[in-house]
């Protein structure tokens, strides 16, 4: 089989890319010849073939097309997020379209259906509609996003493939992780995680509010026991930029918050981490930190997992298969909800969740999402006219 890859590729500093990059390779594993579109004007270190980039410009759409076209592929898979291509939206889904007059089968991968159908209501709900219009198997990684692919875009369950988030190895890291601990002054602490981009649903507030309870509550922890912000805000195209603006202004506002709360002392905040320093802070931390209000799925969860270091998260989105009912969990994200949830997991942090973990890895191979991408792409026929979704 022939498929081609739609999706940011390395060097882009998106984890759609990474993601999208290891796919690649497993579909190869399995026999499948691979090409490539992509949004990255400097793809040099793609495995595949290029065939063209996502563009406004007539020419360059064109010859992408053209070049897309002409190799006669069976099947597109395409890693599909708003935020990940904003205003390449329209030029992206017309050649998805005209891929398919052609005959290629189209799966999509949508890395954040859930949150964009909240946050953007009834326009989400038509644009998520009128994509799905030309596209034949849609691919999530949790049960709660296949139950609202299901519920709300009307897709039949013979269109929905649940497959869940692999877990990588841990990236390799230039800075050791006791260096890293020296640097910031925690040679000797506790050290809670806190890590990526930084945006109000991830509950960053809720943290700081529960940690100071924790303290008022059990005051001998306090010069033991260590927040770290590890990560800033996600840079964004103009075209969303307002989110880009607001989750500055939130940041700003928890920064605030701890020195009202005298935690200076208390929280490291590092700004961006670079990529040589991704995988020491996960062997530098003691336990990782998921106070997330809505999420489909975590790459930072993944990160955890692939360092095998235990998590506290609330039950959104996916991260209740994760780790619910094997590690303790925030049953609620006030402030004696947080302090209550770190003090359990401080006492003890579980039970059989490193063979959860293992369990987790297995479900999530790359190989595995190939193997059931390229059995529905190849054994299905074209969705037919009466299941296309109507807006």
């Amino acid at each position: 089989m022939r498929v081609i890859s739609i999706s940011p590729l390395p060097p882009a500093r998106d984890g759609i890319a990474d993601y999208a990059g290891k796919l690649a390779q497993a579909y190869t594993d399995a026999g499948t010849t691979m090409a490539a579109v992509t949004t990255t004007a400097d793809a040099a270190r793609s495995s595949m073939p290029v065939l063209g980039l996502v563009s406004w410009s007539p020419m360059t759409w064109w010859r992408t097309y053209r070049r897309a076209a002409g190799w006669h592929a069976d099947a597109v898979h395409l890693q599909h997020g708003i935020a990940t291509y904003g205003p390449l939206l329209p030029p992206l889904w017309l050649l998805i379209a005209a891929l398919r007059l052609k005959g290629a089968r189209i799966l999509v991968t949508h890395h954040e259906v859930t949150r964009d159908l909240e946050r953007l209501g009834r326009p989400g709900r038509i644009y998520y509609r009128l994509v799905s219009m030309v596209t034949d198997v849609v691919h999530v990684h949790t049960e709660a996003s296949a139950g609202v692919v299901r519920d709300v875009l009307k897709l039949p369950a013979t269109r929905v493939l649940v497959v869940p988030h692999p877990v990588y190895d841990l990236p390799a890291f230039t800075t050791e992780p006791s260096e890293l601990r020296r640097r910031h002054g925690l040679t000797d602490s506790t050290v809670l995680l806190f890590f990526g981009y930084v945006h109000v649903e991830k509950g960053l507030r809720e943290l700081v509010e529960g940690l100071a309870r924790l303290f008022e509550l059990a005051p001998h922890l306090r010069g033991d026991l260590r927040l770290v912000i590890a990560g800033d805000v996600r840079p964004r195209p103009p075209a969303f930029s307002r989110f880009e603006r607001a989750d500055r202004d939130y940041l700003a506002a928890v920064l605030s918050r701890i020195e009202e709360l005298g935690l200076t002392a208390d929280v490291v905040t590092t700004g961006h981490v670079p990529a040589g320093e991704v995988g020491a802070w996960f062997r530098a931390c003691d336990l990782v930190a998921l106070p997330y209000t809505n999420t489909e799925q975590s790459g930072v969860a993944q990160l955890a997992l692939a360092a095998d270091v235990p998590v506290l998260a609330t039950t959104a989105g996916g991260l209740a298969e994760l780790f619910a009912g094997t590690l303790p969990i925030f049953r609620s994200l006030t402030p004696d909800g947080i302090a209550d949830a770190l003090a359990e997991q401080l006492r003890a942090p579980g039970n059989g969740w490193r063979e959860q973990y293992a369990r987790v890895r297995e479900l999530g191979a790359p190989r595995r999402l190939a193997m059931e991408a390229l059995a529905r792409l190849g054994n299905s026929a074209a969705v037919p006219p009466s299941q296309r979704v109507a807006v």
